[in-house]
Order: structure tokens, then C-alpha cells, then sequence
């Protein structure tokens, strides 16, 4: 839980970043470039240790935990592929809005699985 909450910070700082980058320098390689390749950092902790996560508390359905897991993420990134397709209108900037959306999702479940994990150590 503490690599993966690295990494939700990380992902958290990447996302306001990429909106306050875009919001005062523009759409340019800077304002993109960097934040995304932090963001994607940062994806690296959080991707490994969730599904690490998620099929280490009971080993007997541990196969249904990962596909669980992984087909949530895959729809979860097609509803938001399908949300940013259809308010693009040729500026960048609610597509950064989007983005710093989803690192806040990221953050609420964090808060959400270790609020669990108070519950099940107390």
C-alpha cells in the first residue's frame, strides 16, 4: 500500500500539472510531454501493485481477481476514451480537465481501498 500510495501522489501531481501546464503555457510538447511521461511513472507503481492487490487477499479465486481487475481497468479506459472523443473540440484543455479528473478518481479509489484496510487491520 505505501508504493502504491507513491504513486497515486505522483499520478495526482502529474494530473494537476498537465491542467495547469496547458491552462497558462498552451498545448505544446512541454505542457503534454511532461506530465504525461510522469503520469505514465507513476501508472508503473500503481497498475503492479493494485492487481498485485488484488489477488493477494484470497489466493483460491485469485484468477478471477486479476480478470476482474483488469477487464475494469480496460472499461474504465474505454468509457473515458469514449468521453474525451466526444468533448474534444479541437482545444486540449477539457481533454486535461479529463485527464486531471481520472487521476482524481485513482486518488478517491486509494482512499477508498485503504479506508478497507483500516477496517479489516482495527
Amino acid at each position: 500500500m505505501k508504493v502504491m500510495k507513491r504513486g497515486v501522489i505522483i499520478n495526482l501531481v502529474a494530473g494537476f500539472s498537465i491542467y495547469l501546464l496547458v491552462s497558462f503555457l498552451g498545448t505544446n510538447l512541454i505542457s503534454i510531454l511532461i506530465p504525461l511521461t510522469l503520469m505514465f511513472f507513476a501508472h508503473g507503481f500503481i497498475v503492479s501493485m493494485s492487481l498485485t492487490k488484488a489477488v493477494s487477499n484470497r489466493p483460491e479465486i485469485a484468477g478471477s481477481s486479476s480478470g476482474l481487475s483488469s477487464s475494469m481497468g480496460l472499461v474504465t479506459g474505454g468509457l473515458f476514451s469514449i468521453l474525451s472523443g466526444a468533448i474534444y473540440a479541437g482545444e486540449f484543455l477539457p481533454i486535461a480537465s479529463l485527464v486531471t479528473l481520472s487521476t482524481v478518481l485513482c486518488g478517491l479509489s486509494y482512499l477508498l481501498i485503504a479506508s478497507g484496510e483500516k477496517e479489516n487491520n482495527s
